[in-house]
């Protein structure tokens, strides 16, 4: 599929759903949250006015790597979907070995990503080469908890046949990064918001995620013993 065509079709299902406005919006929020718990969380591992160094894999259109640029981060993108890369807001790399061999990242993201990897393993042992010793990991897959067929629209969306090689739950997505010398920990909150309802709303559920059922979760890579 070409850029144009990706576009349109992300487009098209956005106004399906929610509307593209407030699709953008809710991105937007959630892209400045992510970089500022970033920016607090890598804080010990940075020198005074040293920019946080951002890796978004995956990063798709480039957005994530634009709003840490904005923030003043020396961030940077890797895709190897060329119609992305090509129609990305910012300079996208194809692969990691494209990447200066000597830098290494503060942080590393990875948003709905993992799920379609031929060899996760491999690739996050990789990545986490590339990661300071006490370096933030954000990642984010689907939850296939409890999915054994496609019996709904969520279960389908969940597995993906045509796209998605493998599924993660909670528990196996912390183990996963467990084994590899990642800690799993607490993000804490960021509020992208004046609203004090917002506010309240993304208190409550950050209480509700510490239940031990999100697939959207931060780890620190262990410091060498």
């Amino acid at each position: 599929m070409s850029a144009d065509a990706i576009r349109e079709f992300e487009a098209r299902e956005a106004a399906r759903s929610i509307g593209m406005d407030a699709r953008k919006l809710g991105t937007g929020r959630a892209h400045a949250a992510h970089a500022l718990r970033i920016e607090k969380l890598t804080r010990a591992i940075r020198q005074p006015h040293e920019p946080v160094r951002l890796l978004d894999f995956g990063c798709g259109w480039g957005e994530f790597v634009l709003m840490g640029k904005l923030l003043g981060f020396d961030s940077r993108g890797v895709d190897r979907s060329a119609p992305r890369a090509s129609g990305a807001a910012v300079a996208v790399h194809p692969s990691l070995d494209d990447l200066p061999p000597d830098i290494r990242f503060h942080a590393i993201t990875a948003f709905e990503v993992f799920e379609h990897l031929d060899d996760p393993a491999a690739v996050l042992e990789q990545l986490a080469r590339r990661l300071e010793p006490g370096g933030i990991f954000v990642v984010e897959t689907p939850d296939c908890r409890g999915v054994s067929g496609i019996r709904s629209l969520d279960d389908y969306r969940a597995v993906h046949p045509l796209e998605h090689i493998n599924a993660f739950t909670h528990r196996t997505l912390t183990s996963f990064f467990e084994r590899r010398g990642f800690t799993t920990m607490s993000r804490g909150v960021a509020h992208v918001t004046a609203d004090r309802l917002r506010v309240l709303k993304d208190e409550v559920k950050a209480a509700l995620r510490s239940d031990g059922r999100s697939t959207q979760l931060y780890f620190r890579r262990m410091q060498p013993s």
